[in-house]
């Protein structure tokens, strides 16, 4: 819901499951689901948090977008668009407003 959506901690636990996912190299919901976050199995840590926060939350999509540059673009905080490239060192300011551009249209 909007009003979770706009919960600090529901921010912060967004941020440490995709730290999370980035830093362990979790490639989708199933590697996600069988790790272990602060020293618990994944799924008890998110149903801690999910009797915190009140709301139920499910993670069913993890993808780690990798390459020499990347950027991307949120919509009124709910519709994200994330885009990678290549180019040439001397090129990659320009390529990551050019990302950013690209993203949200």
């Amino acid at each position: 819901t909007d009003f979770v959506a706009k919960n600090a901690q529901f921010l912060e636990l967004t941020n440490q499951i995709t730290t999370h996912a980035q830093v362990n190299n979790l490639v989708d919901a199933e590697a996600l689901a069988s790790s272990t976050i602060d020293g618990q199995e994944f799924t008890t840590f998110l149903n801690e948090k999910i009797a915190v926060i009140g709301e139920n939350l499910v993670a069913r999509k993890v993808v780690n977008v990798e390459g020499p540059v990347v950027n991307g673009y949120v919509h009124l905080g709910k519709v994200g668009v994330i885009l990678a490239a290549k180019c040439d060192e001397a090129a990659k300011e320009k390529t990551v407003e050019l990302l950013k551009k690209v993203a949200m249209h």
